[in-house]
């Protein structure tokens, strides 16, 4: 199975999830070892991408040039569900949701067990109404987007910066690896307007430059399918059906507006069919200068120090500093020693910001993938 470069499952709450199973059933052990072998071999991946996405962006594709900010996109009530019918969830052979389950106006929910819903069942109640609402809200909010790029329908082996993406044939198709590229904005949004949506076998989406999975959305006007073994990333929310094959990994939202969402698991097997709510805990970063003001003769070190928003770990990962559009440098965060630049700069008045592009943050041997987040201007004086 190919590994899968930003999965963050947190093995402590898998294991509190599953009430701590794995110390007795053989099967669980199995499946807390795969996710440390899926996060394990994929770090170094992971750190190479986050240390050359401000460096290399000569690799990056810009299907029709760089699309403007756009606004933010909500699912206001939904924001707990990580599964949600239409008509029916149904599932077959183990499986793992990590999240709220959701059917309406439908209330059927069939095969939990041996499928666990770590969250809450709404079937056909009132906050399954609600959430419903909701998610035709965001559909018809994606729908309405204009196309920034229309690009081809085969998505693997490419890198695609912010924007809203439609394809040539009207559907797309993942086989391969996907890599979507924030460029350091932690606000970028990624809309994709589908006709269907397939995901092939060991398919993977990879987010770099501080792309966050809660930015990423597939508006699905037919069905969507996640393949054998397949990663996937983002908010789908699917007009018609939802099918996940055994083994998939899917950290977002699935959502199927008029049919059924249906999981598959395997058995035996060491790895475990699993839809998850995003999981990138928030962060701040601060950003401060020395000496301000500054002669231009002057090296002025900028500091840059992120924190968790809560709890006691210390995040770790690559920041970038930046006057504008202009990338002055980058630095690594460490659990002990903030990230800090040091550089010239000519005459004027500069508003630098410090941006935190994320990366996997060990706690013991729990990994955790925090969020990105950028600092409050600061103003730096330097004279002549």
């Amino acid at each position: 199975m190919q590994a899968d470069p930003k999965l963050s499952v947190s093995i402590g709450m898998l294991d509190s999830a599953i009430d701590h199973p794995r110390r007795t059933q053989k099967g669980y052990r199995m499946i807390n070892t795969h996710f440390r072998r899926q996060i394990f071999s994929s770090t170094s991946f992971r750190l190479t991408a986050l240390a050359t996405v401000v460096l290399a962006t000569t690799a990056t594709v810009w299907p029709e040039g760089k699309a403007a900010k756009a606004p933010p996109v909500s699912i206001g009530a939904a924001e707990p569900f990580a599964v949600f019918g239409g008509t029916a969830v149904t599932n077959t052979d183990p499986t793992l949701v990590m999240g709220d389950l959701g059917v309406s106006p439908g209330d059927v929910v069939e095969g939990f067990p041996p499928g666990r819903v770590t969250g809450t069942i709404h079937a056909g109640d009132a906050t399954a109404a609600t959430a419903k609402a909701d998610i035709v809200a965001a559909y018809d909010d994606l729908a309405g987007r204009a196309p920034t790029a229309t690009i081809a329908p085969q998505l693997g082996g490419v890198t695609l910066t912010p924007g809203v993406y439609a394809s040539t044939t009207g559907d797309f198709r993942l086989n391969g690896r996907l890599v979507l590229d924030a460029q350091t904005d932690p606000d970028a949004l990624f809309i994709f307007q589908a006709g269907d949506l397939t995901t092939d076998r060991v398919s993977s989406i990879d987010l770099v430059g501080g792309a966050q999975t809660k930015n990423v959305y597939w508006q699905i006007s037919g069905s969507g399918a996640l393949g054998p073994q397949s990663t996937f990333y983002g908010t789908a929310i699917a007009r018609n059906a939802i099918a996940v094959a055994a083994q998939a990994v899917a950290q977002g939202h699935l959502f199927a507006l008029n049919n059924t969402v249906g999981t598959v698991g395997s058995l035996p097997t060491p790895s475990m069919t699993i839809v998850r709510l995003p999981n990138e805990p928030p962060t701040t970063t601060t950003l401060t200068s020395s000496p301000n003001p500054a002669t231009s003769a002057q090296p002025i070190t900028f500091t840059a120090r992120v924190a968790a928003v809560s709890g006691s770990v210390k995040p770790t990962g690559t920041v970038v500093f930046k006057e504008g559009s202009t990338v002055l440098g980058t630095a690594y965060h460490d659990i002990d020693t903030p990230a800090r630049l040091t550089i010239k700069l000519p005459p004027g008045e500069h508003r630098v910001v410090a941006v935190f592009i994320g990366g996997l943050t060990f706690n013991h041997e729990e990994p955790i993938d925090f969020a990105p987040s950028t600092s409050a201007p600061l103003t730096q004086t330097v004279t002549a």
